[in-house]
């Protein structure tokens, strides 16, 4: 089984703001970016496709599948609690370095820990490894795709944001043996 892990197409966000589960729009690039990943992804009419609720994932979910679109909230963005829409300048210094000294396990005000998120995207992917299917597309967001790389290749949480995730790129994992392989990490079309 090839898995693509797909991270939505470049959002209209204020530089500096804060956001994980704000449900921003896409920019007008984002037609452009999902020809590209239409003509850059395998043309499987059998793929299964896989996304965040957030209308940012769902958009370019409905453009790539050839049919239904399975929404789960385990492909969620890292949820930034009270934070979600305020400047990162303009959060309480102490707070913001409270949270970040141990964010890892502990959660911001009104979210979850990034270990709650490795947590539910590792559940996400050993259920869906057990499919059969060739093909499957995951639309999601960059902390869930940094968690699954970190679950697959056993980095620690911690050492996650070493990674890139473009807007618009694919990473694919092939999961025909154990343990399953990255082919390739942050590929845009």
């Amino acid at each position: 089984m090839d898995i693509y892990l797909i991270r939505h197409g470049a959002i209209k966000v204020e530089a500096g703001v804060c956001y994980g589960r704000l449900d921003l729009s896409l920019t007008d690039a984002f037609r452009e970016e999902a020809e590209s990943l239409k003509a850059f992804l395998p043309d499987n009419p059998d793929r299964i496709v896989y996304s965040s609720p957030l209308s940012r994932c769902m958009i370019l979910a409905n453009l790539l599948s050839n049919g239904p679109v399975k929404e789960d909230d385990r492909l969620l963005e890292y949820p930034f609690g009270h934070w979600e829409g305020l400047k990162w300048d303009d959060i309480d210094k102490t707070e913001f370095d409270s949270w970040h000294e141990s964010y890892i396990d502990r959660p911001g005000p009104g979210g979850e820990s990034y270990r709650d998120l490795y947590q539910r995207a590792a559940a996400f992917m050993a259920e869906i490894s057990s499919q059969s299917a060739d093909t499957v597309l995951v639309l999601t967001h960059t902390g869930v795709i940094r968690a699954i790389l970190c679950e697959i290749l056993s980095i620690p949480l911690d050492k996650s944001f070493r990674i890139r995730v473009d807007y618009a790129s694919a990473t694919k994992i092939t999961w025909t043996q154990s343990p399953p392989q990255v082919e390739y990490i942050n590929r845009i079309a």
